[in-house]
């Protein structure tokens, strides 16, 4: 009997502000692509601990999210979870959501729940009350798009 692979990936965002809504908002583009079935779609609402329970019941996940890494706004950065882990700035908060999203992964780690993690971080402009993401966050989430897209296609497939 071969094992159940689940798949995710998870946005994360708050839609109420700006460039912060910008994991849900790619979630919602990803639903209008050819995504395999296998693979689950997920909005994440503002992340924090109830990630746990998300990342805990899944082999490979990646997360989308806003993140301020210092660059341009609309840079991408492709992420694996355990650099973030290993980093010596894991005690600092990595995303923009109450809980860090370093701190979910160390919990999640430490409590042996972390799945295959990769995360993609887009640099915000403006995280404010607004309903629409900024120009520059506009114009990436194509491109963000298509590496998820790539990233699926180098995943191993599953029986």
């Amino acid at each position: 009997m071969s094992a159940i692979h689940i798949s995710r990936i998870i946005g994360i965002g708050n839609l109420l502000m700006g460039d912060d809504g910008l994991g849900v908002v790619a979630i919602e583009e990803l639903r209008r692509r050819k995504i395999p079935p296998t693979i689950e779609l997920i909005d994440g609402g503002c992340g924090g601990v109830t990630l746990l329970q998300i990342l805990a019941e899944c082999d490979r996940a990646i997360i989308i999210d806003a993140a301020d890494f210092g660059k341009k706004p609309g840079a991408i950065l492709r992420y694996p979870a355990e650099k973030i882990i290993n980093s010596q700035q894991s005690t600092t908060q990595a995303s923009l959501h109450q809980t860090g999203l370093a701190e979910v992964l160390i919990l999640a780690k430490k409590l042996g729940q972390l799945p295959d993690l990769t995360l993609f971080l887009v640099q915000p402009q403006i995280i404010e009350r607004s309903l629409e993401l900024s120009k520059p966050v506009q114009e990436a989430l194509p491109h963000l798009l298509d590496m998820l897209i790539a990233e699926l296609a180098a995943w191993p497939k599953t029986d």
